[in-house]
């Protein structure tokens, strides 16, 4: 006669962690985000999670519209992501915006740039028709960071490591990261309500003990990575050689 199991629990909730060097940012400024860490039994699910924030127009002028791209929408505003842990930065994506662009353009279908891409991210059918936001107003976008290799994992991410996660978000330049005939200055882009939305989940004592028994303690995630490398074209050249890594 077979034995039964004895169930073990779990539980998924989510955490709201704000940005930890200031509550209102402009385009040029890095926007910091710590994820705890020595959370005993918990492990990160960043498949289930996503970045918020708002997006204002404060120039003043009631005709000086800016708009985003419509190939990317708000991730044209970040031009780094860094990830940061135990005083080590265990990935960098510059030109982030770009590659999210490229990606977007090479793996979404155009129904989603017009549909749920247009009410997450802002963005469009169309390269230089993305979200516009007027003189004065805002927009709030929740995201989540495609590409960097936290949430390229098919694995939760532990949390209960003594070292917290950091993630360092660069924001463009106005001139890079939106559209707009008035040439805005940085400081009239400006960025607030930032928030890291992360999904957790929690196992009990008895099914850490058997995720333990089964990785024997260690915990070895491979995963996906992108590189930045760039180079200079004159205008008359026809070739170029460039190191790239």
């Amino acid at each position: 006669e077979g034995t039964r199991r004895r169930a073990v629990s779990s539980r998924g909730y989510r955490t709201l962690t704000p940005a930890s060097n200031g509550s209102s940012f402009t385009a040029s400024q890095t926007i910091n985000i710590d994820l705890p860490g020595n959370v005993q039994n918990t492990f990160f699910d960043f498949g289930s999670s996503y970045l918020k924030l708002r997006l204002t127009n404060n120039d003043t002028n009631a005709g000086d519209a800016i708009k985003l791209e419509g190939g990317c929408g708000i991730y044209g505003m970040i031009k780094k992501i860094e990830i940061v842990t135990g005083g080590n930065v265990i990935s960098t994506i510059d030109e982030y915006g770009a590659l999210v662009d490229k990606f977007l353009t090479s793996d979404a279908a155009q129904q989603f740039k017009i549909n749920s891409g247009a009410v997450l991210a802002g963005t469009a059918s169309g390269k230089f028709t993305g979200t516009t936001i007027a003189a004065g107003a805002s927009q709030t976008f929740c995201v989540p960071l495609v590409l960097t290799p936290l949430f390229n994992s098919a694995k939760y991410i532990p949390a209960f490591s003594r070292d917290q996660i950091r993630m360092r978000i660069t924001l463009n330049s106005a001139a890079a990261g939106v559209i707009s005939g008035a040439a805005p200055t940085n400081a009239q882009i400006k960025v607030d309500n930032v928030e890291f939305n992360c999904y957790m989940v929690e196992l009990s004592n008895d099914a850490m003990r058997m995720v333990n028994d089964m990785t024997g303690g260690q915990y070895n995630i491979v995963v996906n990575d992108f590189r930045h490398a760039a180079s200079t074209v004159a205008a008359a050249a026809t070739t170029l050689n460039a190191v790239v890594g």
